[in-house]
Formats: structure tokens, sequence, C-alpha cells
């Protein structure tokens, strides 16, 4: 069922995906913000999202124009923002190993989120390529 599905829809699914992760995790790092302060890695966390965030933007406007320009900017700033947000995120977890007691939780849900957003950026990456290459033909 899933592989008769377009790549431009696919295109569409992780662009609002996107979206929808890239929200969840600057709510949190918001939070975390007003709750412990500023800290720098938190906003560079905030600041890798744009890139991201702007990149599927401009993924959907590309796969639902099929304007190929549009998708390469989408891959590079992925890659761009992607980086931002992982490094900021083993910061976090860095600085957070054995502050406290609940280290482990918040050690395990820091983990999982990282698994998920790479995932993420892997599709966000993966699925446009497909898609250009779709469309050379």
């Amino acid at each position: 069922m899933c592989l008769s599905v377009s790549r431009q829809s696919k295109c569409y699914a992780i662009a609002i995906c996107a979206y929808f992760y890239g929200l969840l995790d600057s709510a949190v790092k918001v939070y975390c913000l007003a709750y412990d302060g500023f800290k720098p890695f938190i906003v560079v966390g905030l600041s890798g999202w744009l890139p991201i965030l702007l990149a599927a933007t401009l993924l959907f406007l590309g796969a639902s124009q099929e304007l190929r320009v549009l998708i390469l900017i989408s891959i590079v700033l992925t890659v761009l923002g992607g980086c931002l947000w992982i490094s900021s995120s083993l910061w976090m977890l860095a600085d957070t190993w054995g502050a406290d007691e609940l280290f482990l939780i918040e050690a395990v849900v820091g983990i999982i989120f990282l698994l998920v957003f790479l995932i993420l950026i892997g599709l966000l990456v993966y699925f446009p390529c497909r898609f250009m290459k779709e469309f050379q033909r």
C-alpha cells in the first residue's frame, strides 16, 4: 500500500511531520528556556529549527510545482538545521549528565527525541532526492 503512494505525496507528508515535530520541540525548548534560564545550547536548538522549517516550506512548494531548485535548497537547509539541532541536543544531554536523580528519565527522553529527529532528517533528505530523480526521467 505504501509503495503505491507517489513520491510527491511522501514529500508533502514529511514536510507536515517536520512542522509538527518542530512545533513540539520548539515548545519544549521554550519551556526549558523559561524554566532553566538562558542557556546558549537551547537557543542554538531553537535557531536550528528555523532552517528546517524553511526547508519544509520549500519542499512543500517545490514538490507541488515540481521546481528542482527549491527541492535542492530544502535539502541543503535540512542538513544545516539538522547539524545545529543535533549539536545542541548532544550539548543539552551532556549538560544534564548526572545533574539530578531524574537524569535517567531525561536522558532516555532526550535520546528518543534525538533518534526521532535523525529519522525525520533522513526522510527530509531521502524523499526529496527520490522525487527529483523521478521527475528527471
